[in-house]
């Protein structure tokens, strides 16, 4: 019963390990990509590029026809990837600017609220004083 227990913590171990083992694969080739695209940067877009053959790493130059279908498919990609970020921001920038304006409108009412009742004390206070005022004043008549 116990061999059944360790024998499964095991399996666990070895598929958390293999699951770690595919993220830093991953990882690794995406910042390949990285330095792929920065070498990319600095080639020349005039230069003949070759190719090499997997199987015999024979070198032979990429044809002009295809390299022009490669730079269409790439430039399509990436106007279609500009295109859906671009809508991404004015969604971001339109949804900022409602609350923005939410915001604003909150804190307009709450100013409003805040005059009222302001307004509201100095009527009360006022009012107090004069009755206290008028009170003295009486009193101040009634000794005379």
């Amino acid at each position: 019963m116990q061999m059944t227990d360790i024998d499964s913590d095991t399996a666990i171990a070895v598929r958390k390990s293999a699951d770690v083992a595919g993220r830093q694969k991953s990882h690794a080739r995406s910042s390949s990509a990285v330095f792929f695209s920065r070498k990319m940067k600095d080639i020349d877009p005039n230069t003949a590029i070759s190719l090499q053959c997997p199987a015999c790493s024979h070198e032979f130059p990429m044809s002009a026809a295809v390299l022009r279908s490669v730079q269409a498919t790439i430039a399509k990609d990436l106007q279609a990837d500009l295109i859906r970020r671009e809508t991404q921001i004015e969604e971001r920038l339109n949804a900022a600017e409602e609350k923005e304006s939410a915001v604003e409108k909150r804190a307009a009412t709450l100013d409003e609220d805040v005059q009222k009742l302001v307004d509201v004390r100095l009527r009360d206070e006022v009012e107090k004083v004069r009755k206290s005022e008028a009170k003295k004043a009486a009193d101040a008549q009634g000794t005379i």
